[in-house]
């Protein structure tokens, strides 16, 4: 068998998104995917994971667009995603990750939900649960902003207890790409890296005061 026809047809990559760094969630995308993988013969190439918010442009969508760059670079037909909504909550990120695909003849298929890009008739059902996942969001935001919002009329503290602060070590762990595009990247403002990364301003600010010294010697 010619092993390089083999991996264009039967070549696929795993691509995992997380609004926040999770690595629990990570892992179980990561074995949706796998074990869907494995039992459609398909061979990983490679994976990706990516840290935003599902609302975030297609444009903002680094590693999104790095997964489909690298398969068409590579000659990989097959993007392996476990749901719609880790896909995108964005209507218009998906279609626009759709129509880049298009013409290399590259399809995303949703594990869970049995859905393959390449198939007209599943097109529509795509866009339309990520419609759907978007209005879930907006109601979850909703509900936990209204119960919030009781909560604190009623007297009580939300937050962490006066004079809790991470470590610096917890915060190198929990914000690596925050700490990334702050000293490594250039260019990037605290807005940008906010809309990239999903992370509050104060704490994009508090990242970068404790690591400032250490990257700017």
């Amino acid at each position: 068998m010619n092993i390089l026809k083999f991996l264009s047809k039967k070549g696929a990559v795993i691509y995992c998104r997380c609004s926040r760094k999770s690595r629990k969630e990570h892992i179980r995308q990561k074995y949706i995917c796998e074990n869907f993988a494995d039992k459609k013969r398909y061979k990983i190439a490679n994976e990706f994971l990516e840290t935003i918010t599902g609302n975030a442009a297609f444009n903002d969508r680094n590693i999104l667009i790095d997964c489909i760059t690298y398969c068409i670079k590579n000659n990989i037909k097959t993007i392996i995603i476990s749901e719609v909504d880790r896909f995108s909550r964005n209507l218009q990120t998906a279609k626009d990750a759709l129509e880049m695909v298009k013409p290399f003849k590259i399809k995303f298929i949703f594990a869970n939900e049995m859905l393959d890009s390449s198939k007209s008739s599943d097109i529509s059902k795509i866009l339309r649960d990520v419609e759907v996942s978007h209005y879930e969001l907006k109601k979850i935001k909703y509900r936990l902003d209204s119960g919030r919002e009781t909560f604190i009329k009623n007297g009580g503290k939300i937050g962490r207890k006066n004079g809790y602060k991470k470590t610096k070590e917890q915060m190198r762990e929990d914000y690596p790409e925050v700490i990334k595009l702050l000293f490594e990247d250039d260019g990037y403002s605290l807005r940008k890296i906010q809309q990239k990364t999903g992370t509050s301003i104060n704490t994009i600010r508090r990242v970068k005061d404790l690591f400032k010294e250490e990257y700017e010697k």
